[in-house]
């Protein structure tokens, strides 16, 4: 059996065919390049002919090049791999999503080769249209330690990433534009981590010594700069700076907070509309009861907003362990008795409001909520219309999450797979 091996070739030539080709009559494959690319269709053609064992036609006309691959086969195994598709459509291929960093960085240095420029500033831009596209080369970015901006410029989403080491290792930038990279490390503000006192008089002290570049305006530094103090030994941080210094998350600046009038007590911040806890753009939003539920099933089979990424997201073997309304109020037909008692439901429940009933009905929808247990705990949470955050469980002693009640739902199997 015939085998394509994606290696960082082939990954370049379909990063550049998303960037830059379509298919055609369902026989024909086509890449459209600019009159000055020559040296880029001639690649392409020799990887073609090398991996595919298909010699491409380089045609040159006034308007620019073309690279015309016919082959049936080749056309059915682009389609099968997900590269066909339309400039609003076009979607990275699994199977580079998939792979390892130097073929995701060879698809994405294709599609920056095809698609991408470089303005004044020496920042790498790629604009598209399809939205998903998008995030998943947002997603990728952040994959290969880069700390791209996003922005929407009428029907176009650019992203925009950075020449500087604060925003994009050196080694990276190299290898997407073909320059230098840039030689200082620029002070961050969206992605900078907060100074705190004691990080500040350390900074000074450098700062004093000529061991380092810093203002005493700056509110916020570098996750690329504070590595590089404690490489060269000048820096001890604390262990809460360490972790998301050598971590793969980054803190993402909160421009403005808009005021919303309210009465009651505030439990949780909640995402508008969707209540998604995952963004389009890999940042992670916080939720609670009753959609706590619904981020469950994204754990377990998906995202629906993200169904581009839902087969690498989703762990089938993920249990939901509680709080659910069956520990709350019991259950007859589960012969359970509830963790709290009368009085102390009394305390520690909140009213569901009305968001969080609509929320409820529209699980019932989803076919992974039809099972009997869901529907037991469904039904209780119609029947009280309340719920519970977990932390009220420590009403009854701060050991006894860790003691009763987490133990006792393992051994008794009592959660819901």
């Amino acid at each position: 059996m015939n085998k394509v091996i994606v290696d960082e070739d082939v990954a370049w030539v379909f990063g550049l065919f998303t960037a830059e080709g379509n298919g055609y009559r369902e026989r024909y494959l086509r890449f459209s390049l600019g009159l000055t690319e020559g040296e880029k269709a001639s690649r392409i053609a020799d990887v073609i002919e090398r991996r595919f064992g298909v010699r491409p036609v380089i045609k040159h006309g006034k308007k620019g090049i073309s690279i015309i691959i016919a082959s049936r086969i080749l056309y059915l195994l682009f389609k099968a791999i997900g590269l066909l598709g339309t400039a609003r459509t076009k979607r990275v291929p699994p199977i580079i999503i998939n792979s390892g960093r130097s073929v995701i960085a060879a698809y994405l240095k294709g599609l920056f080769d095809g698609d991408g420029s470089i303005d004044r500033y020496g920042n790498i831009v790629y604009s598209t249209r399809s939205e998903v596209l998008s995030k998943q080369v947002f997603l990728l970015l952040l994959s290969l330690r880069v700390n791209p901006s996003v922005v929407r410029n009428g029907d176009d989403i650019v992203i925009r990433i950075g020449k500087s080491r604060s925003r994009t290792p050196p080694e990276t930038y190299s290898y997407f534009s073909g320059r230098e990279p840039g030689i200082f490390l620029a002070s961050e503000t969206t992605y900078g981590l907060p100074i705190s006192q004691g990080l500040r008089k350390d900074l000074i002290k450098l700062m004093n010594k000529g061991a380092t570049s810093f203002s005493t305006k700056n509110r916020t530094i570098s996750k690329a700069k504070l590595a590089l103090l404690i490489s060269q030994k000048l820096l001890q941080l604390p262990a809460s700076y360490r972790t998301l210094v050598r971590g793969d998350a980054t803190l993402a600046r909160v421009i403005s907070v808009e005021e919303e009038d309210y009465e009651g007590y505030v439990y949780d911040f909640a995402v508008p509309a969707t209540n998604s806890f995952i963004g389009g753009y890999g940042i992670v939003y916080h939720n609670s009861d009753p959609y706590g539920w619904y981020i469950f099933s994204v754990f377990k089979v998906g995202s629906i907003t993200l169904s581009y990424e839902s087969e690498r997201l989703a762990t089938p073997s993920a249990r939901l362990i509680g709080v659910l309304p069956s520990d709350i109020y019991g259950s007859r037909k589960l012969k359970k008795n509830p963790y709290l008692s009368e009085a102390e439901r009394r305390n520690y429940i909140i009213k569901a409001n009305d968001r969080d009933l609509k929320r409820a009905k529209e699980l019932r929808a989803y076919p992974w909520f039809k099972t009997k247990r869901w529907l037991v705990e469904l039904d209780i949470f119609k029947k009280y219309k309340s719920k519970l955050e977990i932390e009220a469980l420590t009403s009854k002693g701060l050991r006894f999450l860790m003691d009763t009640y987490i133990p006792e739902k393992i051994q008794t199997g009592d959660w819901i797979a």
